[in-house]
């Protein structure tokens, strides 16, 4: 496996050097990963109670992408109790703003190398969001065990490795550098992707109960979408912290298709469009309240224009025809 190492020893001011690292090229998606070890991990807890950096690492097919890893040990309480929480963040150079969705596995490696507390999420980093990870990766209680047969802190040494794949979204090959008029040519593959994802369940990190029937969903994606998600998964609330969303008031088959809009954008069920406008109003979902108000105006008949009107009126949809 092809991955990059640093380590830092405790109190020390001084930064540890960039470590080397590598990438192997798997289409547009490319790999990486930091072994991170801290010496004297409980004293700087104990002292501290904050955040610790490790040093920044890329790669010479993404020099612009500097990634690299934090410890967070301050006011994160899960269910009561508090955790240290593992994040990987990314400082770029790259003045056209890709977004870029990252599949990361992070945990803890014992005295004997092996792999504990294994965490796995799925994140998109744009420029307005370039920190992403486990906010919950392990308890104190856990971690901070005085059993001297304690395996996660051997010595008071800290050992954390993450290892991400990761790919630009819409990546656009021959950028108009010069001039307005260059050609672009755009990658459709997202779409498929994204779709992907979202039946083979990989990664997915919360689970909607609807209508008695599980959605297991990416969080990072529909906050991307949704105010209404990213408040919600922003937000210390019950269903963040359970990873459980439990919704009664739409239908299994309407919330299925609203999934499949949110991953996709692809043109919604006409059968079910008034639904489906009404779940876009409620999670303030532009897009598809759009594509749903043009085909309700597309189906408007003399039989059905009333019906139509008071909908209308109900949900606000001033939209002309």
């Amino acid at each position: 496996m092809s991955q990059s190492s640093a380590s830092i020893v405790l109190p020390t001011k001084t930064k540890t050097s960039i470590p080397d690292s590598h990438c192997i090229t798997n289409g547009q998606w490319r790999k990486s990963s930091q072994l991170w070890t801290i010496k004297g991990f409980e004293e700087y807890h104990c002292r501290v109670n904050k955040s610790l950096s490790s040093s920044e690492f890329s790669n010479s097919k993404n020099p612009e992408y500097k990634w690299y890893l934090t410890i967070v040990t301050d006011n994160l309480k899960f269910e009561g109790v508090d955790h240290i929480g593992l994040f990987l963040n990314l400082d770029r150079d790259n003045i056209y703003g890709y977004d870029i969705l990252v599949n990361m596995t992070m945990y803890v490696r014992d005295a004997e190398g092996c792999e504990r507390l294994v965490r796995q999420t799925q994140a998109i980093f744009t420029l307005d969001s370039n920190q992403h990870g486990c906010p919950n990766f392990v308890s104190t209680l856990v971690l901070f065990n005085p059993d001297p047969k304690n395996k996660f802190l051997p010595e008071d040494t800290l050992t954390v490795f993450c290892e991400f794949t990761y790919a630009e979204l819409g990546v656009i090959d021959n950028w108009p550098r010069r001039g307005p008029k260059a050609k672009m040519t755009i990658s459709n593959n997202l779409p498929k992707g994204l779709e992907r994802l979202l039946h083979n369940q990989t990664f997915v990190d919360v689970t909607f109960v609807v209508g008695g029937k599980n959605f297991g969903v990416h969080r990072s994606i529909l906050a991307a979408r949704s105010p209404v998600f990213e408040a919600m998964f922003k937000h210390d609330l019950q269903e963040n912290r359970l990873n459980k969303v439990n919704i009664s008031d739409i239908r299994s088959e309407v919330f299925e298709e609203f999934l499949l809009f949110m991953y996709t954008d692809k043109t919604p069920n006409r059968e079910i469009v008034t639904e489906l406008f009404v779940v876009a109003d409620k999670y303030q979902v532009e897009g598809l309240q759009e594509l749903c108000e043009e085909i309700i105006l597309e189906e408007l008949s003399a039989e059905n224009a009333i019906n139509l009107l008071f909908f209308a009126d109900l949900h606000g949809a001033e939209r002309d025809c």
